[in-house]
This record gives structure tokens, C-alpha cells and sequence, in this order.
């Protein structure tokens, strides 16, 4: 039942909490923050819900780096 619970409830708020944190503290669209946790998870399974969304801001604003120079 506490495993139930963890996934159901726990893990969802979560993950919308994550969205939140995020977008708000990184400036970073919500929804770019879900498709790097959706692409993070295919390429890199469990671990990709955290790696994912750093890997695709890292690389967004390495383009913008270079775009300014």
C-alpha cells in the first residue's frame, strides 16, 4: 500500500513540482523542461528525469553563447 501511494501521489507532485522549480528558477519554458524529461527518460531511463532537462538547457545555452559571439 505505501509503494501505491508512493508512485501515485508522492512521484506526481513531484514531478509537477520539478516543472515549477524549473521553469521559475532557470527561466526555462515548463514545457521544454517536460520534453527533456520525456527525451531523458528514452535515452537514459530513471536517471533521465533529472539529466535530461540539465542536458537540454546546458546545450540551449551553449547555442546561445556561441550565437552571440
Amino acid at each position: 500500500m505505501l509503494a501505491v501511494y508512493g508512485i501515485a501521489i508522492v512521484s506526481t507532485i513531484d514531478n509537477f513540482i520539478r516543472y515549477k522549480i524549473t521553469g521559475d528558477k532557470g527561466k526555462v519554458s515548463p514545457l521544454l523542461v517536460l520534453v527533456g524529461i520525456i527525451g531523458g527518460l528514452q535515452l537514459l531511463g530513471i536517471v533521465g528525469i533529472f539529466f535530461g532537462p540539465l542536458i537540454l538547457v546546458f546545450g540551449l545555452t551553449m547555442i546561445k553563447i556561441v550565437g552571440e559571439k
